[in-house]
């Protein structure tokens, strides 16, 4: 989960530099990781640590269960689209209030932010676009007795019907927390 985090925020326009510079600038943690080498999984750890707060309570990762189970699912471009965002302003404006990422994808030329969000997620878009791949991406939805937590494989715009009709599955990172 950390390095499909950190490949995510590597992507970012809003992100980028810190998590590089969090890397100590050696961007093959991400790029070329070896996950067998424990000094590099502590390394990427303590990167999204200083970044996001993860392990650590802090920024994003406040409040975040330490018992985390991080497993890969499947979800139809329909059923990410369902998903609802974090409760942040952010995407709480995005979205129109709903949070969810089918309405803030249908929104991101339409609604501004006011942070940059809405620069960010169309230059990600277009620049891998260009070169015909897609980033990693992060939504997040809570269940009945389970907060999920989601890494999806295109960071760039969350796809909705209108823009995708495909009911192909696509992979994703899920952190699943009993209770």
């Amino acid at each position: 989960m950390v390095l499909a985090f950190l490949r995510a925020e590597i992507h970012s326009p809003r992100f980028r530099a810190v998590v590089i510079g969090a890397l100590g600038g050696d961007r093959s943690l991400v790029y070329s990781p070896r996950l067998d080498d424990s000094t590099q999984n502590t390394r990427r750890r303590r990167a999204l640590a200083a970044v996001r707060g993860f392990g650590v309570g802090t920024y994003l990762f406040r409040g975040f269960p330490s018992d985390v189970e991080w497993r890969r699912v499947a979800l139809t471009r329909e059923e990410v689209g369902g998903l609802q965002y974090a409760n942040h302003p952010t995407w709480v404006t995005l979205s129109d209030g709903s949070r969810l990422v089918r309405e803030g994808a249908a929104n991101v030329e339409r609604i501004d932010t006011g942070d940059g969000t809405n620069a960010n997620i169309l230059e990600v878009e277009r620049s891998f676009a260009a070169v015909g791949r897609s980033p990693k991406s992060s939504w997040q939805r809570r269940l009945p007795k389970a907060r999920i937590s989601l890494w999806k494989d295109t960071r760039v715009r969350p796809p909705t019907p209108a823009r995708s009709p495909t009911t192909r599955r696509s992979r994703l990172s899920s952190g699943i927390r009993p209770g």
